[in-house]
């Protein structure tokens, strides 16, 4: 599919409420993003991306988050 970013930037000028980006307020998740760690960084830097990867990955994540009581 093919995105037409003119078009894209003319809709996110307008005010209105299907303006959603315009209306977000994300500093208010800031804080809560910078204090707790999801998915882990860089996990490909010395590793080949086989699907095996990311569902090792995936579950190693699960699992902490189900120790730190976050899920």
């Amino acid at each position: 599919a093919e995105i037409d970013v003119a078009a894209l930037r003319r809709y996110r000028r307008r005010p209105g409420m299907d303006n959603l980006l315009a209306r977000q307020r994300f500093e208010l998740y800031a804080e809560s993003y910078r204090q707790f760690h999801f998915y882990p960084a860089n996990t490909l830097l010395d590793t080949k991306a086989e699907r095996s990867h990311f569902v090792q990955t995936q579950r190693q994540t699960i699992e902490r988050l189900i120790k730190e009581g976050v899920i």
